[in-house]
């Protein structure tokens, strides 16, 4: 809630360091939403470098997955060997004018 009063702390003793009372600060309602968009940028940048570098350990996982498996298609393939002869292809034998 954004209070419409004057700050009530001024004026007022100031509680001792390291006293365990609850902390109300006064800010205008821009320097509220600057601070709150400096903490969610700094979030921001953090979950970006974690998901950066999830998204290259899943690249790097996915491809050696992908060796291993044509690897291992490759040995279980039959070479690739033709019974028959080779026989010609039916159709033009040559073109003139």
């Amino acid at each position: 809630m954004i209070a419409r009063h004057g700050d009530p702390s001024v004026g007022r003793i100031p509680a001792p360091a390291g006293h365990p009372e609850t902390h109300v600060e006064w800010v205008r309602p821009t320097d509220m939403a600057a601070r709150a968009g400096a903490r969610v940028m700094e979030k921001t940048a953090d979950v970006n470098q974690d998901v950066h570098e999830l998204v290259r350990q899943a690249s790097r996982d996915g491809a050696a997955r992908i060796r291993r498996a044509l690897s291992h298609r490759e040995a279980d393939l039959a070479p690739d060997v033709s019974t028959r002869p080779a026989q010609p292809v039916l159709g033009r034998q040559g073109v003139s004018r």
